[in-house]
């Protein structure tokens, strides 16, 4: 293995930087520099399994099996290779996937000022096809720099994806029943959901309380439904305007679930990753426990 490393300054901060690199609808954008198609499949949680691939022409899918060695947001991440997919079908042992595991391809985000940062890339290689991944690499810094530019100054989205082992059908019930929502929908055992309502149509409110099991604080969690696809989708607004899509994913081991959020502008939006992503876990949890 040799290692490659390239940097390119983009004009935009590391946390929309990395946004455009988990987010699988900016991720394909930038991506196809690599290969018409390419995509990702998995989540960027530390110790998550995660499958980077492109289909061919017979839409079967090529790519590299990974792991997510390392993800320090929003500095930091690493993925670590641990063998191809060819075909559809995950090789780790034959001679082609063994030159290839492992090897580690680290993303690092240098804070230059508030509005620019340097993405520096570490990758191992096959020496064979070092030259190729250079010219592949140097288009999509191009590319990804040219997205991300492109966002500066637009109401930046937050992405969460949370693989869970549960069909679609009662991860949908956890997610619309409030019965269901009291049980999972608080980041911390210090909080919790006394109460929960839903009038699950387009134009139809949700409310949830959420408290402090000591008294100290509560809130009103509230949104208006904008459209639902039963066991799909649920697209809504939240009291204060900001925009929050949930989708459903069908897995062959359960299902994924995206989820997609403007932040507010109290919270650093570190806290707000860590508060939501808490949130999705426990729904996890839940569903695989509770059905």
């Amino acid at each position: 293995m040799e290692t490659i490393v390239l940097s390119k300054q983009i004009e935009a901060s590391r946390e929309l930087i990395w946004e455009a690199i988990v987010d699988p609808d900016l991720y394909r954008q930038w991506t196809e520099a690599f290969m018409p198609g390419s995509d990702f499949e998995g989540s960027w949680t530390k110790g998550s399994r995660i499958i980077f691939f492109a289909p061919d022409d017979e839409g079967k899918r090529h790519g590299m099996v990974s792991e997510v060695a390392d993800n320090r947001y929003p500095e930091f991440l690493s993925i670590r290779h641990v063998g191809i997919l060819v075909d559809d079908v995950e090789d780790r042992d034959s001679e082609m996937a063994k030159r290839w595991s492992p090897a580690y391809e680290n993303y690092t985000l240098d804070r230059l000022d508030e509005n620019r940062s340097m993405f520096i890339l570490n990758m191992d290689v096959d020496p064979e096809q070092k030259d190729e991944f250079i010219e592949m690499w140097e288009n999509a810094l191009i590319r990804l720099a040219a997205l991300c530019e492109s966002m500066v100054g637009k109401q930046m989205t937050i992405c969460l994806r949370q693989e869970i082992r549960q069909t679609p059908e009662h991860i949908w019930e956890a997610l619309t029943n409030p019965e269901h929502v009291k049980g999972w929908n608080f980041a911390d055992v210090s909080w919790h959901c006394p109460s929960a309502s839903n009038s699950l149509q387009p134009g139809g409110e949700f409310h949830y309380a959420m408290a402090a099991r000591d008294g100290s604080g509560d809130f009103d969690f509230w949104g208006t439904y904008r459209a639902i696809l039963p066991q799909q989708r649920l697209e809504m607004v939240l009291g204060d305007g900001r925009p929050v899509e949930i989708r459903v994913l069908p897995k062959p081991s359960g299902a994924l679930v995206e989820e997609r959020f403007a932040p507010e502008q109290t919270n650093s939006l570190d806290l707000q990753r860590q508060g939501w992503a808490a949130i999705l876990n426990r729904l996890a949890t839940y569903c695989e426990e509770h059905f």
